[in-house]
């Protein structure tokens, strides 16, 4: 502060508020609160009334088995590609090792995910850096994870108290230099008046140097940890309640929208779209089944679903299409404010084909207005009921299967009743399909996709070469066809059209999909194997095919029928077969000439 003569009478110093001795709180807000409570309702609503969620056993074996798949989409800290990757290397078997895994994945601390897995799994020795801190670092598998681990080591062995050994923390936490060396010796120093060595002083000190840099709070990741496994509780055993609260933070959001359905369709959620008798403003759960809320149409007026909601209580459920029309308010018997209603599905439950609703809502709206004008004229009360309802049309174009899609997707930003890429789900029994939501960077990978956009350019060189934007149930991606490739399949490449793709995702400006070979996916018809097993066929017999069968391992699938328990299924790859002649006149002489087939 400066006197009118331009002295300095006060200087003030900016000081932290932990400085000032006063205590400092970080609030979250996070919208995880709000799922957990919103799945809690539902669960209470729809499963069970006195579900109490502090009751939950933390070592549940349905929860771990969802951690351990990397199955935790929509699980706080836990949803990223990375660390559900992380998560299935690591496969937790206990709620420390999630807590573990937790505080690993984060800048610095993500060196030891390595040591930490091959300690787990035994493909290390565990080793301590002192007997006596076992029971300190068990958890861990000797490794120092947590800053309260390096405060327990420094108590334990080097005497400090909680108050010193929380210095040492932050110095470690800081990397400050000189304060950790200062705090050497006195660690040392408590070590030997404690009946340890010099040298297993200075080894146990080093070793906290070494982790302790990449020490994570506990008390952190624990807080953290514990509502991930609150979330995956509820995922793994309420599922429909799960999805429905989640679903609801993403209205409006396509690629959420899209990640949380194929997620939910994996884990068997029955999903139901939008229905004029049952949807509410939000998504809800009605005969064990996931409902579309209105609120997630597109281009939907929210005060016009709060009067089809209002009009459907009191009046009862909407009879047909033409019932609706007449109930609602005049103001909404517009057709833009009523096709997003039609082309999501909402009335589907009534009239399947959405087509002959569109031009039934187009008779309606003029009937409507021709009605409005009427009224104004003394003709108005000749006008009979008849005239409310214009006969039907049967005129009207049926839309394709592309188009109806296009559209579901436009407006819930998905394709919920089907894909394109459905039709060709069965190769996913020959080859190791994953979803665009599954894809990991680094790694090849096979993906169905719907190719909507085919960018064609040329390179410096004057090479031809092409962008794809593609999807699949999941989401939308961008391919990147170069000209080694494009001169092989370029000239066969069309829109609208489902490919098999091969490639390695890259993470560069969004994630991408670098392809390595594309087929046409209804060209691709793999060979296979056709094995039948005759009725009185023995088990000793049943084992010798078998051993044979590992003799001669290929890439070629195998599907047996097996007449004595009327039961055909795709055996796994470890016993797929090559297709060579040697290999069938193998088959042939155990299961006989007719018994095998390579189509």
């Amino acid at each position: 502060q400066l006197g009118s003569d331009g002295i300095l009478l006060t200087q003030y110093t900016k000081l932290g508020v932990e400085q000032v001795g006063l205590l400092k709180i970080d609030f979250l807000g996070l919208k995880n609160l709000s799922i957990l409570d919103n799945a809690l309702t539902l669960v209470k609503r729809n499963y069970q009334a006195d579900f109490d969620l502090n009751m939950i056993d933390f070592n549940d074996e349905k929860t771990l088995d969802l951690f351990q798949a990397g199955a935790t989409t929509g699980v706080f800290q836990f949803e990223s590609n990375g660390i559900r990757s992380v998560l299935r290397q690591v496969h937790p078997t206990s709620f420390e090792d999630v807590v573990a895994v937790n505080a690993l994945y984060r800048p610095g601390p993500m060196e030891n995910i390595g040591e930490f897995v091959a300690r787990k799994h035994r493909q290390k020795p565990i080793t301590y850096p002192a007997p006596s801190l076992e029971a300190i670092l068990r958890e861990t598998y000797g490794i120092i994870v947590y800053q309260e681990q390096v405060m327990l080591v420094a108590a334990t062995m080097g005497g400090f108290s909680l108050g010193q050994a929380d210095i040492l923390r932050r110095a470690m936490s800081k990397k400050n230099k000189d304060l950790i060396a200062q705090m050497k010796n006195q660690f040392i120093e408590g070590a030997t008046k404690k009946g340890y060595s010099t040298t297993e002083a200075e080894h146990v000190y080093s070793y906290i140097e070494q982790f302790a840099n990449y020490g994570f709070n506990k008390s952190h990741a624990l807080a953290y940890s514990k509502m991930a496994f609150e979330l995956a509780y509820i995922k793994a055993h309420f599922p429909q309640a799960f999805y429905a609260s989640i679903m609801n933070t993403a209205l409006g959001s396509g690629p959420k929208m899209r990640e949380y359905v194929t997620a939910a369709r994996k884990q068997r959620v029955p999903l139901h779209g939008p229905d004029i008798n049952q949807s509410q403003m939000y998504f809800v759960i009605r005969n064990q089944q996931v409902y579309f809320g209105l609120g997630a149409i597109q281009g939907l007026r929210r005060d016009f679903i709060t009067e089809i909601i209002s009009q459907r209580k009191a009046g009862g459920k909407y009879r047909d299409f033409d019932d609706f029309f007449h109930r609602i308010d005049q103001n909404f018997q517009k057709v833009e404010t009523i096709t997003p209603l039609i082309y999501s599905g909402a009335f589907d439950s009534n009239e399947p084909l959405r087509e002959k609703l569109l031009v039934r809502l187009q008779q309606l709206v003029d009937n409507s207005s021709i009605m409005i004008h009427d009224k104004s004229s003394p003709q108005a009360q000749r006008i009979d009921s008849q005239t409310l309802r214009p006969k039907e049309r049967t005129d009207f174009q049926r839309l394709s299967l592309n188009e109806k899609l296009a559209k579901e997707q436009y407006y819930l930003g998905v394709y919920l009743s089907a894909h394109p890429v459905d039709e060709f789900k069965r190769l996913g029994l020959f080859y190791p399909l994953v979803s665009i939501t599954e894809l990991i960077v680094g790694q090849k990978q096979s993906v169905l996709l719907y190719v909507q956009q085919i960018k064609t350019i040329l390179t410096k060189k004057g090479e031809k070469m092409a962008f794809l934007t593609a999807s699949d149930s999941s989401g939308n991606i961008s391919v990147t066809v170069f000209p080694n490739l494009f001169r092989r399949i370029g000239m066969n490449l069309q829109a609208n059209q489902v490919y098999l793709i091969e490639g390695k995702a890259e993470q560069r400006y969004g994630l991408k999909l670098v392809a390595n070979d594309i087929q046409l996916a209804a060209n691709v018809v793999p060979q296979v194997y056709y094995l039948r097993l005759p009725a009185d066929f023995s088990l000793q017999q049943r084992q010798y095919l078998f051993a044979k069968m590992k003799e001669n391992r290929g890439k070629t699938p195998v599907i047996v029928v097996d007449q004595q328990s009327k039961r055909q299924q795709v055996l796994a790859r470890k016993l797929w077969l090559n297709p060579s002649h040697l290999t069938q006149k193998a088959l042939r002489e155990i299961l006989g000439e007719t018994n095998v087939v390579l189509k």
